[in-house]
């Protein structure tokens, strides 16, 4: 057994790690994705349409699989899947059939399997594609990073204004589960006119292990990400 002493290195750029980050359509975050350090798109959405960058456009799963496993992946640092959302609606529909032809039945959305099985089915499938494909490449010393949508939840509160947050736009199962494998995860918006990530989860649900990330607020730009990081200070 060998024991290995970890120091972090808090004002470092992290690599090998598992990122998310989430917003509306059109906001920025192909755009985002695509700056980060020698990174290559796996393209779902035709997001990169306009951006000049590397990118990957699997039909399906079995594809998406293959690609992940390819060689030609070691030449570059980033791996950007855009969206997972996209992903995610190929694991369910997988999962979907699967179970359809387990308990023949001919259900037509995982919802309609009793005791929250199908969720929980797909939940635990999307856990085995992330383990199974998206770790090895973070041994590697990769950053993957995985874009979403958001959808927004109003929160009644007794004697105050009614509060609006924000998470993935997953089911709930999966969407618990995204969130909790992740390093960091931020939330794309627009403020008087600015493109930001906000890792505040006094504002959304968002969250960072980085000391460096958590709580901020900075402008949706890698190289100013990278700087907020490389010039954080232990207090």
């Amino acid at each position: 057994m060998e024991i290995i002493k970890n120091v972090p290195e808090h004002n470092k750029m992290p690599t090998g790690k598992l990122w998310a980050f989430f917003g509306k359509p059109k906001i920025g975050k192909s755009t985002f994705g695509a700056s980060w350090d020698k990174s290559v798109v796996f393209d779902f959405e035709n997001g990169t349409s306009e951006i000049e960058c590397n990118c990957i456009k699997p039909k399906n799963l079995i594809e998406f699989r293959k690609d992940l496993v390819d060689p030609q992946l070691k030449q570059f640092n980033t791996i950007i899947i855009d969206t997972f959302d996209v992903v995610y609606s190929m694991i369910a529909d997988e999962v979907l059939e699967r179970m359809n032809r387990q308990n023949k039945t001919n259900y037509q959305s995982i919802g309609e399997f009793g005791f929250g099985t199908g969720w929980s089915n797909s939940k635990i499938a999307t856990q085995k594609l992330i383990i199974k494909y998206f770790y090895p490449l973070m041994t590697q010393g990769k950053n993957v990073v995985i874009l979403l949508h958001e959808k927004a939840e109003i929160i009644s509160r007794e004697g105050k204004p009614d509060r609006t947050i924000y998470n993935i736009s997953l089911p709930g199962q999966a969407a618990s589960l995204v969130t909790g494998m992740v390093y960091t995860i931020g939330r794309v918006y627009m403020e008087d006119n600015k493109h930001l990530i906000s890792f505040s989860p006094a504002v959304d649900l968002t969250g960072s292990r980085s000391r460096a990330l958590a709580g901020k607020k900075i402008p949706l730009d890698y190289k100013v990400m990278v700087k907020t990081i490389e010039n954080y200070k232990e207090k």
